[in-house]
């Protein structure tokens, strides 16, 4: 074989993409972590209009979304897409349709298409449109409490603490009794070990001794205060609250810390919560301190989300809570931060079309029933705020219209063990008692009808989920 000269390679160089060029093609195959495409060829949309989402094109700068009736007419285009999700603002009437997806260069130009894909709607199929982020951001309340348990659902709350939500309330006081004997928390120090293996040991130490401050004792302290206006309950929570603003959302408390994110993911969950239900008892100063750590942590949250290009590729767990957080923090931050509808932006363009990534329309979750426990009682604060708050209704969608069915048919409160996945030898769903990971369930109560289910008990985390889903 001749040797190749220089003059030769240039001459063929054309034959191959250029260093950095792209191909432009849509994968025909599902890559690792990416999301499920829907609605699925062939599909029933489960609720009007459905949420599109689709996998990247490789060099793709953004997309265009094609709608076509059953007769082929262009019905709705959206262009100049960045993420492979989208939600149109408006319904569609009832029909066949066909949906397909374009690959556009940095000047627009469609440089590789999908494929149609064909999905129907039927009459009668509930309607949720995308809504205007800042525009649902102005339905909240203009002061605190913004948090699930508005003014007007506080007050309603506390009516039935005495009657219907006695045997709850008897709980969460139990807790936050308890916590009242919880000691003020030493900074992490894991971080400062000599070598890996001490600090990852440190690590796993020291965060799970953090929820013991921060899950389970700021966070009832705090909705125990709001309820009752306990001062007690306040003040405890508050001195918890300001022992751990000083560190901040970076290093070892970060979403993106290299050692691990479960102090920062406790912060997460709790923090935006926290603020906003003590706010009453917080001096000037100590909001000003306190919303900054709750505005850092609403940023990096998107940060991280970004970084993982979650909308795209949404399998794992933990960016599955914060999808849904940050929609909280975009609730209880309202007008103190000025992107604050960007992040609620964000937070909907997933949950409104391929979110939970771990279950589908018919309400099952492919990582098991512990999962499907937590992860549920999870994102519950953001569906709740969104509805508390500012009116917007995501129970709509099937998943979490269906996901109680799940629960009524894989769990028991008295099972021995939850049927598959982690944790299943460590007791039944009834196991555990409530928890503070199952307090949002308090509100919840208002789902229950008068029969209750025979899966609904408030001694159970089944419960909790169950107040939102299995008795609705």
């Amino acid at each position: 074989m001749p040797a190749l000269t220089r003059r030769h390679f240039l001459g063929t160089a054309g034959a191959v993409p250029a260093l950095g060029q792209a191909t432009f093609a849509f994968p025909t195959e599902r890559s690792e972590r990416a999301l499920f495409p829907s609605p699925a060829d062939g599909a029933a949309a489960g609720v009007n209009p459905p949420g599109f989402a689709w996998w990247r094109a490789p060099g793709a700068a953004a997309y265009r979304l094609v709608v076509k009736d059953a007769g082929g007419r262009t019905v709705y285009q959206a262009d100049g897409l960045p993420d492979p999700v989208h939600v149109p603002a408006r319904t569609f009437p009832p029909g066949a349709y066909r949906w397909d997806v374009e690959a556009l260069d940095r000047q627009g130009t469609p440089r590789a298409r999908r494929g149609e894909w064909r999905f129907t709607i039927a009459a009668g199929v509930p309607e949720l449109p995308w809504p205007d982020p800042a525009a649902l951001l102005g339905r909240a309340p203009a002061a605190h409490p913004r948090y699930v348990l508005t003014v007007p659902e506080r007050e309603r709350v506390r009516s039935t603490l005495a009657t219907t939500r006695k045997v709850a309330w008897a709980e969460v006081k139990a807790l936050a009794d308890r916590a009242l004997k919880v000691p003020l928390p030493e900074p992490p120090r894991y971080h400062t070990f000599d070598g890996k293996p001490r600090q990852r040991m440190g690590y796993a130490t020291y965060f799970r001794q953090f929820r013991r401050f921060i899950d389970n004792a700021m966070n009832p302290l705090a909705l125990a205060f709001h309820l009752s206006g306990d001062a007690r309950y306040g003040e405890h929570a508050r001195r918890l609250l300001l022992t751990v603003e000083p560190w901040g959302v970076e290093g070892p408390m970060s979403l993106l810390s290299p050692f691990g994110d479960e102090p920062g993911l406790s912060m997460a969950r709790y923090g935006q919560r926290a603020y906003d239900w003590l706010y009453p008892i917080l001096s000037e100063s100590e909001r000003a301190r306190v919303r900054r750590l709750t505005i850092d942590r609403g940023r990096q949250i998107l940060r991280r989300l970004r970084r993982a290009d979650y909308l795209h590729t949404p399998a794992e767990s933990h960016n599955g809570r914060l999808i849904a957080y940050l929609a909280e923090y975009a609730i209880v931050l309202k007008d103190e931060a000025p992107d604050t509808a960007e992040w609620l932006d964000y937070s909907l363009r997933g949950l409104m079309t391929f979110y939970p990534h771990w279950g589908d329309a018919d309400g099952g979750w492919a990582e098991g029933v512990s999962y499907a426990l937590a992860y549920n009682t999870i994102y519950l604060g953001a569906l709740e705020c969104l509805r508390a708050a500012a009116g917007f209704d995501l129970y709509k969608r099937p998943f979490f219209r269906n996901v109680r069915k799940f629960f009524l048919y894989a769990t028991s409160p008295v099972g021995e063990i939850k049927p598959f996945g982690d944790g299943a030898e460590r007791g039944g769903v009834g196991a555990g008692g409530l928890n503070a990971e199952d307090l949002t369930g308090i509100r919840n109560v208002r789902m229950v009808p008068p029969t209750p289910s025979p899966t609904s008990t408030n001694s159970s985390r089944a419960a909790s989920c169950g107040q939102a889903y299995i008795s609705r």
